[in-house]
This record gives C-alpha cells, sequence and structure tokens, in this order.
C-alpha cells in the first residue's frame, strides 16, 4: 500500500452525473442573515468567521433546495450552518466537550420552549429547531427527531473510536457513514418545504428506501474524496478513501479511482430505481415525483458546492474542477 503519494486525480464525477445544477435565487439575502445568526450565536472570532463564510454552507443548501421559500430556505440554512458547526466539533473537541453539545442539544429538540441552558449549542438548537417545531407536520417532526438520534449516536460513535485509534472496516464504515452523513435527517424538509406530507406505506417501500440510499451514499462518498486531504493532514482516518487503502492494500490513486467508480455506480443504482417507481394514484405520484426530484438535487448540489466552496480545495477549487489534481498537504 502506497501512502506517500503527492498528489492524486479525481474521478471525472460530472461526466457521469446527467442532472442541471438549480439554485435558489433567494441564496445571498439568506446566507448572509444565517451566516450572522450563526456567528454571533457561536462567538466567532474573525478569522473563523471569515473561513465559515468562505465555506458557503448557504449556497449548499441553495442548490439542494433551489424551490422553496425565503422563510424555509433561511430556516434550513440556520440548520445546515449547525450540523456542520456541530460536524466540525467532532474532529475539533475532546469526546467530553462533544458529549455536553450533544446532550445540550438533544435536550433542546425535546422541548425548545422551555428546556433553559447556557451551552451554546443547545441556544443554536433551540433557535432552529423551535421554528421547524412550530410549523412542521406532526409525522414529519417525528421521522426528523428519529433520523437525527441515529445521527448524532454515529457521531458520537466515531468520536469515541476516532479517540481510540479503532478502524472500522468498509462494511461498517459504509453502514455508520449512511448516518454521521446527516443526508438522513433532511428527507423530511423535502416534504416540509414542498407543502406535502408522504403517507408511511410509501416512505417505506424498497424503491423509496433504495433512492434514499442512493443518494445519501453518493453525497457521502463524494465528500469523501473531497475531503480526503484535509482531513489526513490533520492525521484524521475516519474516510472512505483511507479505509479502502488499509482494507484492500491499494495505493492513494487507485483507492480514490475506487470510490469514484462506486459514487458513480449510485447515480445508475438512482436511475435504475427511478424507473422502478410503482403509482400509487395522480396526487401521491406528483408528491413522490417532487421527493425524487429532492433526492435528485440534493446530489447534484453536494457535487458543484464542493468546488464553489473553500471548504475542502481552499481557493482553487474552479482549477482543481478542471483538472482533477490534487496535490497533498503535509501532516500538520
Amino acid at each position: 500500500m502506497t501512502t506517500n503519494s503527492t498528489q492524486f486525480i479525481l474521478p471525472d464525477l460530472f461526466a457521469h452525473l446527467p442532472y442541471p445544477l438549480r439554485i435558489n435565487p433567494q441564496c445571498e439575502e439568506q446566507s448572509r442573515a444565517s451566516n450572522s445568526w450563526l456567528s454571533d450565536g457561536v462567538g466567532f472570532s474573525e478569522e473563523r468567521r471569515t473561513t465559515f463564510v468562505k465555506a458557503k454552507f448557504g449556497l449548499l443548501v441553495s442548490m439542494c433546495y433551489p424551490d422553496t421559500d425565503a422563510y424555509h430556505l433561511r430556516l434550513l440554512m440556520d440548520y445546515m450552518n449547525w450540523a456542520f458547526v456541530m460536524d466540525d466539533s467532532g474532529d475539533e473537541v475532546s469526546q467530553e466537550s462533544f458529549k455536553v453539545a450533544l446532550k445540550s442539544s438533544l435536550a433542546a429538540m425535546r422541548d425548545p420552549v422551555n428546556y433553559r441552558t447556557d451551552e451554546k449549542a443547545g441556544l443554536l438548537t433551540k433557535s432552529w429547531f423551535g421554528r421547524f417545531a412550530q410549523r412542521a407536520d406532526p409525522s414529519i417532526l417525528k421521522r426528523f427527531i428519529d433520523y437525527m438520534g441515529l445521527t448524532l449516536q454515529a457521531i458520537h460513535q466515531e468520536v469515541e473510536d476516532r479517540d481510540a485509534g479503532h478502524n472500522p472496516n468498509l462494511e461498517v464504515y459504509i453502514a455508520c457513514c449512511r448516518h454521521t452523513s446527516g443526508a438522513n435527517t433532511f428527507y423530511p424538509w423535502y416534504e416540509f418545504c414542498g407543502g406535502y406530507v408522504l403517507p408511511e406505506n410509501v416512505l417505506k417501500h424498497e424503491v423509496i428506501k433504495s433512492l434514499e440510499e442512493a443518494s445519501n451514499d453518493y453525497s457521502a462518498w463524494i465528500n469523501d474524496l473531497f475531503s480526503y486531504n484535509k482531513e489526513i493532514s490533520k492525521g484524521l482516518g475516519y474516510n472512505m478513501v483511507a479505509v479502502v487503502m488499509k482494507e484492500n492494500g491499494l495505493s492513494l490513486q487507485d483507492a480514490v479511482n475506487e470510490v469514484g467508480e462506486r459514487c458513480n455506480s449510485c447515480v445508475d443504482r438512482f436511475e435504475r430505481d427511478r424507473k422502478r417507481l410503482p403509482s400509487w394514484g395522480p396526487e401521491i405520484d406528483g408528491h413522490v415525483a417532487k421527493y425524487v426530484m429532492s433526492l435528485q438535487d440534493w446530489m447534484t448540489g453536494n457535487l458543484y458546492w464542493s468546488f464553489e466552496s473553500e471548504r475542502y480545495f481552499g481557493n482553487e477549487g474552479t482549477e482543481i474542477r478542471k483538472n482533477r489534481v490534487v496535490r497533498c498537504q503535509p501532516l500538520s
């Protein structure tokens, strides 16, 4: 296994993704408002705020939810910003500190009105979740909370594994990643923003579940491709590329190629599943079509945003998208 490569070449994912990019026209105005909300709530330093703004999480939401109105878009941005801060905290703080943040956030979700705390994570959660809970259909809210519980539990497990030096095999990693990515927590928001509620029998149908899984896997695995360089430079090995390298004894480039093939296979799976969708009648079929389009936008938005944001490639995203060459960073 070769680990000291100075660069690697990303797979041409754009050539295999046939979907057009759409961007919500409310992007800039709502992004500014949400960034200020988060910065004030967390107490960012000027340097940290600048780094966060350059990540353009509001743009990601606008690419993934191009049709939603300003109110729902802003609420989604607040949730997305909170989610990324929590995700970064899992890598940056101690296990004990992360546990405190998780506990406070969960308590705020259980009772956003009456819960009292000075913990910043809990206060932010009270803000965005309280607004969400006021307007969401009870079934949508329940599903979100169920998904969130699984996600936070998986993130907690990842932090424990990291601190203990445990490295999962590929099968375990994929199963865990389907929750740590957080993509499943956004499924109920598709309905919330679209103004519809899908029946439980539709949501539990095996074709719908397979479409969700394909969209989730795609966004999580391309994230691992794009974040590998940044994570490895910080000594973090909880990444699909690293897992594939170790498990299959591959060079870095071969591992990148394999993960790229898996990403493209998600698109193929998504298209096969789309053709297998049954009919539940005209009204429900119309809502299902919107839901599937949202899953499609999730894949498209995550791919395009990764090169517009400075989160993974700094200011070199445009150039790297063009030539696909990523220079490996030294261990920090």
